[in-house]
């Protein structure tokens, strides 16, 4: 009697080792699609406001190249468990860098964070690491009432920030592409004038008062 308890027990064991690894085998293959969606509040940001953010540096050019969506994962492979029990991703994510180059010298807004990033090996040009993204089955989307749809061509404005919100613990994401700025703000560029999609409604403003007024919140 005793040998069929025994017996029994481990017969349960190994089903119920079995039926958790198939758990974490169908979950490694069933596509995942999280959706973040928020609206912006209030009126935008002033630029002084952004800075107080973390903003480190705006940009002005053209988006020369988007790249194929990629894992965070450190080998670049699809994590285990990519998505918190909540929708939202842990550790890891999809991202979609984008290369931006150019017009000329960045404007720093907190120019001590920049220089301790050793942020200007890319002369001329910036990598931007934008959440986001589609691989495969797996899709992680934000909605968050800004354009935050880039092609080749786009001649743009950018506020950008790191990792850790633009203080001394502050990094550059690691992308294929190079060290990738966060996305804060983006302005589209064109005859002369820069425009901001803020949820339903869109402001306009000349693109030299723009670049002024961001030159004047630096520090």
């Amino acid at each position: 009697m005793f040998k069929l308890l025994i017996a029994f027990l481990g017969i349960a064991a190994l089903a119920l080792a079995g039926a958790v690894f198939l758990l974490i085998w169908i979950a490694g293959q069933t596509p995942i699609h999280v959706t973040e969606e928020s609206e912006p509040a209030g009126a935008p940001h002033a630029p002084e406001a952004l800075v107080n953010q973390g903003a480190v540096l705006a940009v002005l050019g053209e988006v020369s190249a988007v790249h194929d969506a990629e894992w965070t994962t450190s080998d670049g492979t699809r994590p285990g468990t990519p998505w918190a029990v909540s929708g939202v991703p842990e550790d890891d994510w999809i991202q979609t860098p984008f290369t931006v180059s150019l017009d000329g010298e960045p404007i720093l807004l907190q120019g001590a964070v920049f220089d301790n990033l050793a942020a200007g090996d890319r002369a001329g040009e910036v990598v931007v690491a934008l959440r986001g993204g589609e691989i495969g089955g797996d899709r992680y989307e934000i909605n968050d009432g800004r354009d935050r749809d880039f092609a080749a061509g786009d001649r743009v404005l950018l506020v950008l920030s790191a990792a850790n919100g633009g203080n001394e613990d502050s990094e550059l994401l690691p992308t294929d592409h190079g060290p990738g700025w966060e996305l804060m703000q983006r302005y589209s560029v064109t005859d002369g004038s820069a425009t901001l999609i803020w949820g339903d409604e869109s402001f306009e403003w000349p693109l030299d008062e723009r670049i002024d007024a961001y030159r004047a919140a630096s520090r």
